[in-house]
């Protein structure tokens, strides 16, 4: 018997037992848990941190017991003194549940006595084997060297396709809610499903989510709602397109949510959470949609969010950046004013950055075709060595302007810039407004052509 049918007959079972346990109104939880200085309570996410829901009674040193309704759709919680220190729980219509563990260590803490969290247990591994074998498949085709090797790799991975639509379908039947966390997990191979999409980007862009209906409310309980958003949001960013096809994409993905539900809440966070982190102009767009419609049950992260839009409008395209000084290899001191006037773009890199020195061949060659035009280039290094800075400025042939302060991390302009992965840049125009950011490779060719060729 594979793992599948083992949870769902678990399931079964399970479920058949409970029926006629069910007069009790309450479920306890019951908490063994050592080392604590804090009280222990139980948390709900709100998709950016945890809101106290209960506090649990103290029944004697390292026992706490908390007692709440029982449902017939599960849902999960949080439990831990707070913080990163808490643990995931799914609370249904069971009698007692049973968790043991430590304070400072919640993360790991066992939680017994629970079909419902036995069971969610194993199907988390069996999505993670989906996964991981989807993984392996993807990289053999990647490898394979002849059209029959070819042909059996993708034999295979409609199998495992078939495999996670029956998991899907067989849960919907048995236990509606697990069978929501596997939606999120259920995407099928590009090449076996492709139908009409000229790309794999665009068929990842809109089937991703395909048998996840956000109408259902069973997702307003499931937390990691905003983990799979934001992992989608990631991919979006991270395959080059553009920021106008993100952001359209995305507000069809939120159009899917009722308004106004905690679901559509949660996948706003993970949307915003991936913007932010990689200074992304649409964060505006969807922070201020998340105001709009949650500042009233919300309102400390409204504020949060709405801070930090007005700080990120500068560094958005549009925006104007604030200047800077910062001290040449020379040493004489060169700020970002004293190239306006030119389209300059701000590199922050270092030596020890792969990425970074992989992309550069491909900055010199645009550097030498329009610098005469009025193209400038600021690196701005995150490198301590001034030894190995001057060294990489030399083996890649950098001819442009460079400053550091040889502080890495703490680099003055890149902590004003709040830059915080590498490579990062900015493309500014002659007034000194920001025109583009990240445009690496193709994306950085086309919109130098776009604003230079055919000039005089």
């Amino acid at each position: 018997m594979n793992m599948i049918s083992k949870v769902l007959g678990s399931l079964l079972g399970s479920f058949l037992l409970l029926a006629g346990s069910l007069d009790a109104q309450s479920i306890k939880v019951k908490g063994l848990i050592s080392d604590c200085t804090q009280t222990i309570k139980l948390f709900e996410y709100n998709g950016f941190s945890f809101r106290e829901s209960e506090v649990a009674q103290k029944l004697n040193e390292g026992i706490y017991e908390l007692s709440l309704p029982k449902t017939d759709m599960p849902k999960v919680f949080f439990i831990g003194p707070g913080g990163r220190d808490v643990k995931p729980i799914i609370l249904g219509n069971e009698n007692m549940v049973t968790i043991t563990g430590k304070c400072g260590k919640m993360r790991v803490a066992q939680i017994s006595n629970s079909k419902l969290n036995e069971q969610f247990d194993n199907l988390k591994k069996e999505i993670g084997t989906l996964r991981s074998n989807t993984i392996e498949l993807t990289k053999k085709l990647r490898m394979a060297k002849d059209e029959e090797a070819r042909q059996d790799i993708l034999t295979s991975m409609s199998q495992l396709d078939e495999k996670k639509l029956n998991m899907l379908d067989s849960l919907k039947q048995v236990n509606p809610f697990f069978a929501k966390t596997v939606a999120l997990n259920t995407y099928l191979s590009y090449l076996n499903n492709k139908g009409d999409y000229r790309s794999e980007i665009l068929y990842f862009a809109q089937e991703y989510f395909k048998y996840a209906d956000f109408k259902e409310s069973a997702y307003n309980n499931l937390p990691w709602l905003t983990d799979a958003v934001r992992t989608y949001t990631q991919t979006l960013v991270n395959v080059g397109l553009d920021e106008n096809s993100q952001k359209r994409f995305l507000d069809e993905l939120v159009k899917r949510f009722p308004q106004g539900s905690k679901a559509k809440q949660l996948a706003l966070a993970g949307i915003i959470q991936s913007f932010e982190r990689n200074k992304n102009s649409n964060y505006i767009h969807f922070g201020e949609m998340f105001i709009e419609e949650y500042n009233e049950e919300e309102p400390e992260v409204a504020a949060q969010i709405r801070s930090s839009i007005e700080k990120e409008r500068s560094f958005m395209v549009g925006g104007t950046p604030p200047d800077f000084t910062q001290a040449a290899p020379d040493g004489s001191a060169i700020s970002l004013s004293d190239l306006r006037g030119k389209v300059v773009l701000i590199d922050f890199w270092a030596s020890w950055c792969g990425p970074c020195r992989r992309e550069n061949p491909n900055v010199v060659r645009l550097y030498q075709k329009y610098k005469d035009k009025g193209f400038e280039i600021i690196g701005v290094s995150l490198d301590r060595s001034r030894e190995r800075w001057l060294q990489a400025i030399d083996q890649d042939g950098l001819d442009w302007v460079h400053v550091s302060d040889l502080k890495h991390w703490q680099n003055e302009v890149a902590k004003l810039y709040n830059v915080s992965s590498i490579p990062q840049t900015f493309l500014v125009d002659t007034e000194g407004r920001i025109i583009g950011k990240n445009l690496r490779g193709q994306r950085l060719a086309n919109k130098l052509s776009e604003i230079f060729d055919g000039t005089e």
